[in-house]
């Protein structure tokens, strides 16, 4: 079992829905969450949910920590590489949308 985060897949979003790069610097700065800590979200390698910063991104992000966090009871079923397949077909590493 797992908890997966689709901290990534709601960053694409954004900028998408702004037509423009959003840095992971500039969600920093908005959120007063440290950039490493938001790599580790976007990577999908937190194994720690710190409650502020589950509220700071479901905020930046506008959405419940439903949307933002998922449970997998059986990891070994899933054909994952540590990141979404959504994530890996649509963003480069800086979360910048690739055409």
């Amino acid at each position: 079992m797992a908890i997966f985060n689709k901290f990534a897949i709601l960053l694409a979003e954004k900028q998408v829905a702004e037509r423009r790069r959003v840095p992971l610097s500039e969600v920093a700065q908005a959120t007063g969450v440290a950039w490493r800590t938001l790599q580790a979200w976007a990577n999908n390698s937190v194994t720690r949910f710190d409650a502020d910063i589950l509220d700071a991104l479901c905020k930046y992000c506008g959405v419940q920590p439903g949307d933002l966090l998922y449970y997998v009871h059986d990891v070994d079923l899933l054909d994952y590489d540590d990141t979404p397949r959504e994530v890996r077909n649509g963003i480069d590493d800086d979360l910048t949308i690739v055409e």
